[in-house]
């Protein structure tokens, strides 16, 4: 039980915020512990302190439609697929179908981001766009543009 009085809870104010509870006979040190990697630089290096409470709070402050498919590629996405939902929300961009490359369309549509070697596809991007969104988000039952899935 956590001792503490009744105003502050009245008051709303936050009693504890990360709670962690041990079992009997449980011994943190001894479980194994995985380790993960940033890249701040052209070097890989395992992620330590500050540094993995940075990358924690990076990950749990992205929604996940936003975040990159690490396993997508551009040659995942049908451009006809693309074309349709453009025609079909009579967006702008669709006077530029025959105009632009599909990454260019992809970042236009904030579901793919720019990097200096092409494009990062994001999870809403493949939901939308991909013949098989499944093979890289498991559960993903049916696709919004294409309803062909």
């Amino acid at each position: 039980m956590i001792p503490l009085k009744l105003e502050t809870l009245l008051e709303g104010r936050v009693v504890e915020q990360d709670r962690v509870e041990y079992k009997r006979g449980w011994n943190p040190s001894e479980d194994k512990h995985k380790e993960y990697w940033i890249k701040p630089s052209s070097v890989k290096t395992i992620a330590k302190g500050s540094e993995l409470s940075e990358l924690f709070s990076k990950f749990n402050s992205v929604p996940f439609d936003d975040r990159v498919n690490r396993q997508a590629k551009i040659e995942d996405i049908r451009r006809g697929y693309v074309e349709d939902f453009l025609v079909e929300s009579n967006s702008a961009l669709s006077a530029e179908i025959n105009k632009k490359p599909i990454q260019d369309m992809m970042i236009a549509l904030e579901v793919a981001n720019a990097t200096d070697v092409g494009v990062d596809i994001r999870n809403i991007g493949l939901l939308m766009f991909a013949d098989r969104p499944d093979k890289f988000l498991p559960g993903a039952t049916e696709t919004g543009a294409s309803g062909n899935f």
